[in-house]
Order: C-alpha cells, then sequence, then structure tokens
C-alpha cells in the first residue's frame, strides 16, 4: 500500500490486509536467529520496522476517519448500561 493511500484514507480490510507483512517480518526474524548471520537481522529489523510503520499508520487513519463513529457508539452503550443498571436497581 502507497504511503499516500494510507494517508487518505484506510478501511478495517486494510488493518487486516497489513498482517501478512508482520508474519512475514516475525518468520524472517526467526530465520535470523536461527542462521546467526548479521545481514540477516539487518533486513529483518528492516521489514519488521516497515511492516510495523505501516500498521501504525493504517490504524491513526482508521482511528481518525471512525472517531466520530466510535463516539456515537460509546454514548449508545453508555446510555444502553445506564438504562440497565437503573432497570436493575430500581425497579
Amino acid at each position: 500500500m502507497s504511503p499516500e493511500t494510507i494517508k487518505s484514507h484506510a478501511t478495517p480490510e486494510d488493518l487486516v490486509r497489513c498482517t501478512k507483512p508482520i508474519t512475514l517480518a516475525t518468520a524472517k526474524a526467526v530465520a535470523a536467529g536461527n542462521s546467526c548471520k548479521q545481514e540477516d537481522t539487518i533486513v529483518a529489523a528492516n521489514v519488521g520496522r516497515k511492516a510495523i510503520s505501516d500498521m501504525l499508520a493504517i490504524c491513526k487513519v482508521s482511528i481518525l476517519e471512525n472517531y466520530l463513529c466510535f463516539l456515537f457508539v460509546l454514548v449508545f452503550f453508555l446510555s444502553w448500561v445506564g438504562y440497565i443498571l437503573v432497570d436493575e436497581c430500581w425497579p
């Protein structure tokens, strides 16, 4: 995914899609640990850094896009919990 796309729009599917590079980075880190070669370790670190950076960028955009939706759901949930508590405590 290009940085321009990440900065302008991100969907939950993008977050799911970014798990593949993280899995690849984990596999490279395990392989680097088994090979005990410095160059493998450097490659694994760079791949992992890029994967985590992309994931954080996607999370940031998703949070900003969905902030109002999150607030609506939070208010709805809290009012629902309040209704349940009032109904249970004061019949």
